[in-house]
């Protein structure tokens, strides 16, 4: 039995009302929830009366399967076994799964269709602008001038799809709110009325006050170090700062705002007055001295930067001038709020029609059926228990979903340090609110997890030591230091240093040759990412191969070990994957960025787009330089050359081979151009599934894949695109294809191969809820988007716009629009906090961090962290904090400095892949004899009711002879094993060989023979024939029995059965299963005698009856056939396997094994 810590046990255990668990990363949550539900089911709970939700719909089906394997563990009480029976249909999915199934069961609540569909992209993007359009022309028609002058204030440069992306945008974050517009009101307030209590004023008051202290502290600290250098006057410098710094008056913001912008701190006298203003007898080393200036200015600008920031707001103005600007911007506001909400209404008065409905839709309709009393009640009866999976990423109108739930008893389980999620609408706020308020006491109990069980002890430390830094109740909105810092057993297994950190520090890079050619721009571009990539490729070949033992046993790292994260899976995430692919490192990624990722997918889709339009240069060259022209950019530039005027290459290809017929060039233009024709004529009728295998069949495209690095990954990538678009409705056309991935935000996907030993590229947010052996965390560098938003808004605060003065066309900002953007600043920074938490706590065994920094960042002083602009910035902090060198070693932690280009290593023999350059080497590879190819035909999976035939088909192969497989057409199948079978040869059973009318006589008595067998599954010992037709009835009534097959039912029969003296011995010597189904894992030759397979596969089967008493188990199995005689010999295998799976879960060795033939009544014992 697995042992869990005391606090574990305890939110097991737990039977209040209200429960919330704040689990840190690595500590089991899930397993926690799974075991809780159990426990509540061991207490008299059903499953059935459970909603469990969970973020993703792969979370719910991990959740069911975990359920299934601990249900299935106690097979031997039948509670539970009920239990896993109802699973099934257990209510584990999603919130928006669980809103769908309360619409479609009181639809007629909320007036919808139940047959109601969930839009498309590219459907909704349609009807939005639908939409949209027909709603600005009413409001143009009528005159409305507060709408006009809000229409101008955000169609910039007369740009009015501006505006209508501005309301898009609105109305998403709208939806993620009970009621917008009541929303709204009661934040309005915030920009009408003033005080100094007011939150926008406290946020600008907050904003002076950290600066303030930041500079005050540090100045302090530099003071001190210029005094311990000799520097006594620039110590008196740095302590006058610290003294201005700390005489700002925070309780005022006119006070506040006047001082920082008209007081100016002292600057250092020039370097030369520098070294007479030290000490006359001290020599000042002038390393030192640069530093300390450089340190002194980074202060000085933090001061000023902030200054200078309120005097550009201010304008000379005074607080309560300024505040009447802010005042008249709600007028603006208030007309902003009554077009979305307007459009709102219009939107969904068109989806109905349609009988759409979004994500949106389904919980706000859920949500009012909630409240309904005509639903509440029932729904409250239905379920008893309410279980929420990652709370912290619960939006508003979520929140009010699982409120009105609250008749049950509530459990949420979430990590508020792992809230990102922010930009659907999640607010982590909810989380924070009601653990404190459950910590207090009120309300509820709070339980915290902080005993991490998937990390190793170094990796972990390490990463306390960056977010106790960072992450404070202040900024962060969590104590890290106090409440979450991580511990547990040591996890270390790899003989490497659980953290390294590469700073990549390049030379600085020369300004980039611009060239024109083919009339297009190319920059050959030689920036810092590829040396970062490039790192990362020996990183990973060095990783590779590391040998280390855990509890399972002793371990290889391979490819599939390793995972890189990074924030998003644009520019840095590209160099990366092609760093890899040329070092001959297997790779798969999940790229979203313009056009398809892969080579050998995207080559495809530019010869779509030249089929579809020559005329566009940047596809025909791309074409041009693939596989299906074979062009070399010399030979374009020479086409460039030799051809006048500025036309289109296309043209350019044309003119060339008329002009030029003849020469080497030109006949590869004519080849290009018929082969391009005549896939064109081809394309004309033919769907995008149809062309593109054409075109495979006209070229060695395949062959020529299978020759890149990774080839094998790549074919599969290949056909997986292809069968992506075959029969999708979007793809019955190359210009509806090409017309949906322009419109389509899934356009630019690159699926990865699950189970392929390579190296994983994926974001961050992709990998929450996943753990890997080697995490390299990647681009660390990269800039948070901080810009401002058009319009500002955020829950907490409200919806602002910067001041319009439309006498002057002039805009300013406004109190409200910077102290929201402020606000959302720090929620945005914040988050990335909490993504890099993420992102480290991924790794199990060692943890690679690398990002990019100046020589400047590796000298600067530890970076405000509110004030940071990027991970690195964090991670820089804490290492000029905690560490005095820069670059440093120990066995735990390695931090390296890289300021060359590193050789990736070259792996020989243990090289996955590899560059094959001609036809006939790829055909050598794919024509390559597996020497164990009779191992290949060996099934995984048999089941019972086959073995018999898979031995018939063993001994008949001995013989030498072609296996045909005897089907007698009486025999009676279980339905649970009705399925194709594949016998030991790989060929199909011969039953595709006998008459189609014998087969459909054989279907129909197998139908028959499973009615008896639901039958005897219900019926009562010793029932009566009207009893008997009692339980069919039932059954029939219930629809657990077809009616047709009901009738063919004889009530004579089965009384026989049931009331025979033998049978009845036999179920009633011990405790009896009906139809228990079981699965296990056995060598194949044991199942099958004669059989030179030895492997294990997978046995499933049906046991009609066992009995066990005690020791002695006993199996009945129901056969419907009219050759008794015959019976022992042809199902001695079958009823074999029944003996195995009893001795291998129940533990019994004495088993008696009996078939019951149901046609004449014969009980036979084996």
């Amino acid at each position: 039995m697995k042992k869990f810590t005391k606090e574990q046990q305890q939110v097991i255990d737990f039977r209040g009302r209200r429960l919330l668990v704040s689990a840190s990363a690595g500590t089991g949550k899930t397993t926690v929830m799974i075991q809780r539900i159990l426990s509540l089911i061991a207490d008299g709970a059903d499953i059935s009366q459970f909603v469990v939700v969970t973020f993703t719909n792969l979370a719910a089906a991990e959740m069911k399967a975990r359920l299934a394997r601990e249900l299935a563990a106690v097979s031997n009480d039948r509670r539970m076994v009920e239990q896993l029976e109802k699973l099934d249909n257990a209510n584990i999915s999603t919130i928006h799964s669980f809103c769908s199934e309360l619409l479609r069961n009181y639809f007629y609540l909320v007036d919808i269709d139940p047959g109601f569909a969930i839009p498309d992209n590219v459907t909704v993007a349609n009807l939005k602008k639908s939409v949209l359009d027909e709603m600005f022309a009413e409001y143009f028609a009528s005159d409305d001038e507060t709408f006009a002058y809000v229409h101008k204030i955000f169609s910039k440069n007369r740009q009015e799809d501006r505006f209508k992306q501005t309301v898009l945008s609105l109305y998403e974050f709208a939806r993620g709110l009970e009621n917008f517009e009541e929303w709204y009101l009661s934040k309005r307030q915030n920009f009408v009325e003033y005080s100094d209590d007011n939150p926008l004023i406290k946020t600008l008051l907050d904003d002076i006050t950290t600066t303030c202290v930041y500079v005050k502290n540090n100045f302090a600290k530099l003071a001190k170090r210029c005094a311990n250098e000799g520097l006594t006057s620039f110590a008196e410098i740095c302590l006058a700062n610290a003294d201005l710094c700390g005489e700002v008056k925070t309780d005022n913001l006119q006070s506040a705002v006047d001082y920082v912008c008209v007081k100016r701190l002292v600057r250092l006298p020039s370097a030369g007055r520098g070294k007479k203003a030290a000490t006359n007898l001290v020599e000042i080393d002038e390393a030192i001295e640069k530093q300390i200036r450089a340190d002194f200015d980074t202060l000085l600008k933090t001061y000023d930067d902030m200054s200078k920031k309120y005097q550009k707001l201010f304008r000379g103005m005074s607080v309560d001038e300024l505040w009447q600007q802010n005042v008249q911007t709600a007028v603006y506001t208030d007309k902003l709020v009554e077009v979305v909400t307007e459009f709102e209404r219009r939107y969904f008065a068109a989806k109905k029609q349609r009988g759409y409905i979004d994500f949106g839709d389904l919980e706000h309709l859920a949500l009012a059926i909630l409240r309904m009393p005509e639903a509440r009640d029932e729904i409250a009866a239905k379920y008893r228990y309410v279980f929420v999976d990652e709370y912290q990423d619960t939006s508003p109108i979520q929140e009010e979903i699982v409120k009105a739930l609250s008749d049950a008893d509530l459990f949420m389980v979430g990590d508020v340090k792992q809230s990102i999620y922010g930009f659907r609408g999640c607010e982590p706020e909810i989380f924070l609110a009601k653990y404190n308020r459950y910590k207090s006491g009120d309300e509820g109990t709070a339980v915290r997890l902080n005993t991490n069980f998937r990390t190793n002890n170094e990796i972990f430390d390490f990463v306390n030591d960056l977010f106790s830094h960072v992450m404070t109740a202040d900024f962060g909105r969590v104590d890290y230091r106090n409440d979450a810092m991580l511990e547990g057993p040591n996890l270390r297994a790899l003989p490497l240093p659980s953290v390294q950190v590469n700073l990549v520090c390049p030379p600085k890079a020369e300004k980039p040759k611009v060239e024109g050619m083919y009339d297009i721009t190319h920059i050959d571009k030689a920036d810092e990412g590829v040396t970062q990539a490039k790192i990362i490729a020996a990183n990973v070949s060095k990783f590779v191969g590391t040998r280390y033992t855990d509890g399972n046993g002793e371990h290889t790292i391979s490819y599939g070990d390793i995972v890189v994260l990074t924030r998003s899976l644009k520019d840095k995430a590209t160099d990366i994957y092609d760093a890899l692919v040329e070092a001959n490192i297997p790779v798969v990624a999940n790229f979203k960025v313009d056009g398809y990722a892969s080579k050998e997918v995207r080559d495809l889709v530019n010869l779509l787009r030249m089929l579809d339009n020559p005329y566009n240069d940047v596809y025909t060259v791309g074409v041009c330089l693939s596989c299906f022209g074979k062009f070399t950019e010399a030979e374009l530039g020479t086409i460039r050359l030799d051809t006048a005027g500025r036309v289109p290459f296309y043209k350019r290809l044309r003119d060339y081979a008329r002009d030029f017929d003849g020469n080497k060039i030109a006949q590869k233009i004519n080849t290009l151009l018929e082969f391009v024709d005549k896939v064109r004529f081809y394309s004309v009728s033919s769907t995008v599934c149809e062309t593109l295998l054409y075109v495979m069949k006209l070229t060695d495209y395949e062959l020529y894949v299978s020759g890149l690095p990774n080839g094998g990954l790549r074919v599969r990538k290949l056909y997986g695109f292809i069968e992506s678009v075959r029969g999708a409705a979007y793809a019955e056309s190359v210009d509806k294809f090409l017309e949906y991935i322009d419109e389509s935000d899934d356009n630019a996907v690159e699926e990865g191969v699950g189970n392929a030993d390579a190296v994983r590229i994926m974001t961050m947010h992709a990998s929450k809820g996943l753990e890997f052996p080697i995490v390299i965390v990647a681009a660390t560098e990269s800039r948070f988007n901080l810009l401002p938003e058009a319009v500002e808004r955020n829950v907490e605060l409200g919806l602002a716009i910067n001041y319009y003065d439309f006498d002057t066309m002039r805009v300013s900002g406004s109190i409200g629009a910077t102290a929201c953007g402020m606000f959302n600043k720090t929620k945005q920074r914040e988050e990335e906090m909490r993504l890099l938490y993420v992102a480290l706590t991924r790794a199990k065994y060692m943890l690679n961090v690398v990002g990019n920094v100046t020589e400047k960042q590796l000298s600067d002083l530890p970076k405000q962290p509110q004030k940071a602009m990027s991970h690195m910035d964090w991670i820089m902090s804490m290492l000029r904090s905690n560490y005095a060198e820069t670059e440093f070693a120990t066995d735990k932690l390695t931090v390296e400095v890289n300021r060359d280009l590193p050789e990736c290593e070259v792996r020989s023999a243990a090289a996955i892949c590899r560059q094959y350059t001609d036809k006939q080497a790829v055909l050598d590879k794919m024509n390559y004899v597996y020497r164990f190819s009779e191992q290949v035909d060996m099934p995984l999976k048999v089941v019972s009711s086959a073995l018999d035939k898979e031995a018939l088909a063993v001994a008949q192969q001995a013989d030498e002879e072609e296996i045909v497989t005897e089907v007698l057409v009486d025999d009676y199948m279980p339905e649970e094993e009705q399925e194709t079978k594949t016998s030991v040869t790989g060929k199909k059973n011969a039953q595709n060989k006998i008459p189609q009318d014998i087969l459909d006589k054989q279907t129909e008595r197998n139908k028959v023979g499973s009615a008896y067998h639901k039958v005897l599954q219900y019926v009562p010992l010793s029932a009566t024939e009207r009893q008997i037709c009692d339980v069919v009835d039932k059954l029939v009534s219930d629809e657990t029995l077809d009616k047709k097959y009901a009738d063919e039912v004889s009530p004579e029969v089965v009384c026989r059965i049931v009331n025979d003296p033998s049978y009845l011995a036999i179920c009633t010597k011990g405790k009896a299963y009906r139809e228990l189904p079981f699965m296990l894992s056995a060598p194949y030759n044991a199942l099958v005698p004669g059989s030179k397979f030895t492997d294990d596969v997978m046995l499933q089967g049906v046991i009609d009856l066992l009995v066990v008493d005690g020791t002695h188990a006993t199996v009945v199995d129901y056969k419907y056939t009219k050759h008794s005689d015959t019976v022992k010999e042809r199902y001695a295998a079958q009823l074999n396997s029944y003996v195995m799976a009893v001795k291998q879960i129940f533990g019994i060795d004495d088993v008696d094994c009996y078939i019951l033939s149901i046609a004449d009544g014969k009980l036979l014992k084996l």
